[in-house]
């Protein structure tokens, strides 16, 4: 069972994750927002690939240059 899927804004072309909850019944998403649609596309999983290395990496960044090392 997925327990996470992406919404494409059909306007703005935008994606957005959106993860389901666990209940009794078992995992429900929730509603899809006005103006969204469930999409499975490789770009979908590009966008997030991209976005969890940019954020890697401004990371790096923030702790080379604001951490005090002492070798």
């Amino acid at each position: 069972m997925e327990t996470m899927r992406y919404l494409q804004n059909t306007k703005s072309k935008f994606f957005q994750k959106q993860y389901a909850m666990y209940t009794a019944e078992g995992y429900v998403f929730p509603a899809i927002p006005e103006g969204f649609e469930v999409v499975n596309t490789q770009a979908a999983r590009d966008w997030d690939r991209d976005g969890i290395t940019r954020r890697e990496e401004n990371m790096a960044k923030y702790y080379q240059n604001n951490t005090t090392r002492f070798d």
